[in-house]
């Protein structure tokens, strides 16, 4: 029994994911523009076709990523002067470890660009743009950039370890109907903030206040408006808190 003829429009798409499959970059138009008779059906029958090919492709590299980062901490892999030492924290436009620069004996938070983002050159751009509108700021409450550089085709900069939590965690703390305990290595600063008087908790948080207030004003007189300070971007280390995460500044005149 003869084969029907397959439609125009089924051995297009068929082409087009294999080229996408193949990491060629097609555009819906050209076909369109190969058989224009039916190239409203291209376009409808295209568009799923490349959001379920890219979105197959990103979860491809996000789980490549998610390897490679975890074999950073485990091997301890050293990248320029820095030793990975363990994962702390992640972010979208990548993940910080703790490291030491081995040339200097010191602890310091590594912040790397995940690799899909680094192919991008606005995204790259942006994440040295961070590392910069960082470096230019020295005050008591922010983190400061000790360098920028890139190993084993990962982008990074290395800033202040600060060995604390962030104001969020400790809100999310403050506000467990249970009894705080002592006895976590953070415990410190939510246990005394929780049995504090009521008039010394409000000077605490007070002088708080003050303090990235007058991070934030020194970030303005250098010309940069930080657009995201929340809890989660406060991090607590004692009793100095430190205003963390330029990544969305912005720079003005």
């Amino acid at each position: 029994m003869p084969t029907e003829p397959r439609h125009p429009v089924e051995i297009l798409a068929e082409e087009f994911a294999d080229r996408l499959r193949r990491g060629e970059t097609p555009s819906i138009e050209e076909y369109a523009q190969r058989l224009p008779e039916q190239s409203d059906t291209i376009r409808k029958v295209f568009a799923p076709i490349l959001a379920i090919e890219r979105l197959s492709d990103g979860r491809l590299a996000d789980h490549q990523f998610e390897a490679r980062m975890a074999r950073l901490a485990r091997d301890h892999t050293q990248l320029g002067d820095f030793r990975i030492v363990r994962q702390v924290g992640r972010g979208g436009m990548g993940v910080v470890y703790e490291a030491i620069q081995q040339s200097l004996g010191r602890r310091v938070a590594l912040k790397l660009l995940s690799p899909e983002v680094a192919s991008s050159a606005e995204q790259l751009r942006r994440f040295q743009l961070e590392a910069a509108t960082f470096a230019k700021l020295h005050h008591t409450n922010i983190v400061p950039v000790f360098g920028i550089g890139e190993a084993d085709g990962l982008h990074f900069y290395a800033m202040q370890f600060i060995d604390g939590v962030t104001l969020a965690s400790v809100i999310s703390q403050l506000s467990r109907p249970q009894p705080l305990t002592t006895a976590s290595k953070h415990g410190t600063l939510e246990h005394a903030l929780a049995t504090t008087s009521s008039k010394d908790f409000m000077r605490t948080v007070a002088q708080l206040g003050r303090d990235v207030a007058g991070a934030l004003q020194h970030a303005h007189e250098q010309g940069i408006v930080h657009r995201d300070i929340k809890p989660g971007n406060l991090m607590l280390e004692d009793a100095t808190v430190w205003v963390t995460d330029f990544g969305i500044a912005k720079l003005t005149d």
